[in-house]
């Protein structure tokens, strides 16, 4: 396992006026290879939850073992468990702060304490795998870029890292609905050819339906499913919409051709639902 997690429980300003339950009983594993999305309203427990996973927050209760780390000792390895873990946080592109791209894409490495040859690799490599010319822009500085530019340039700040576990906070915050595209292809890139695990925090169900494998839906600090998106989608339809999240677009066209005596396989994106169409057609059984 990647990542196990038990009884994990958490609040937030214990013992005063403003006390908050975020986590309460959390157990959860996530598997090398995975790509997790993490789901529910605002004030679930997700962010508090991803948080923990490379220290940003110190668990209080329950365990923790990030791969060979744990994280119940007195004194974890926290250094070591950052360059596991890299977290990319909503909005990304406004941490940026360097003079130069690649100034900013070493930062991390070189307060880790990489060697400075190394460094150098690392972020021609990190620059490389978020689709950046690393000729044609290293030494630009990156708030002469474009919004799509500074997230990617952000992205390979973490990537730099090397990390085994990429976490990504709402990635598609923000963007047009090209802009989306193109983030979710690249996180699919990554995930296949540079960072084997993905989890991803997100309100967006459609990204979740299109690049997502598996899905943890939070309520109230607690795991209320853990499951496919297909069989999320198919089934949880209303008890979503009570939470105030919406399913995909495909997912709930597809859900009302049922309705209407359509036999249908699941679908989650509009392709999968266009081909669905086309095959019920053809083959009469409507």
């Amino acid at each position: 396992m990647s990542i196990e997690i038990s009884h994990l429980g958490y609040t937030y300003n214990p013992k005063s006026p403003y006390e908050k339950r975020a986590l309460d009983d959390v157990t959860l594993s996530i598997k090398e290879g995975d790509f997790v999305a993490i789901v529910g309203q605002t004030g679930s427990g997700k962010s508090t939850l991803v948080q923990h996973l490379n220290g940003l927050i110190k668990h209080t209760e329950g365990k923790m073992r990030v791969f060979d780390i744990d994280l119940d000792v007195r004194r974890p390895d926290y250094k070591r468990l950052r360059f596991a873990v890299g977290m990319v946080f909503q909005y990304p592109e406004y941490q940026l702060f360097a003079d130069t791209v690649a100034k900013d894409v070493a930062f991390g490495p070189k307060n880790a304490g990489v060697e400075k040859e190394q460094i150098q690799a690392r972020v021609e490599d990190a620059l490389r795998a978020v689709g950046l010319d690393v000729a044609e822009i290293s030494e630009r500085s990156p708030f002469e870029l474009s919004g799509g530019q500074k997230r990617r340039v952000a992205l390979a700040g973490v990537i730099a890292m090397q990390p085994k576990v990429l976490v990504l906070d709402e990635p598609t915050a923000g963007l047009d609905p090209e802009g989306k595209k193109d983030v979710l292809a690249l996180v699919r890139t990554l995930h296949q050819s540079v960072c084997p695990t993905v989890i991803m925090v997100s309100h967006d169900m459609e990204a979740v339906a299109e690049v997502c494998s598996r899905v943890v839906v939070m309520q109230e600090g607690k795991v209320l499913y853990d499951t496919t998106p297909a069989e999320l989608f198919e089934k949880e339809e209303e008890s979503l919409q009570r939470m105030g999240l919406a399913i995909p677009e495909a997912v709930a066209i597809a859900n009302r051709l049922r309705e209407r005596g359509w036999t249908l396989p699941a679908v989650l994106t509009p392709a999968d639902l266009a081909a669905a169409i086309v095959a019920t057609v053809k083959g009469g059984s409507l």
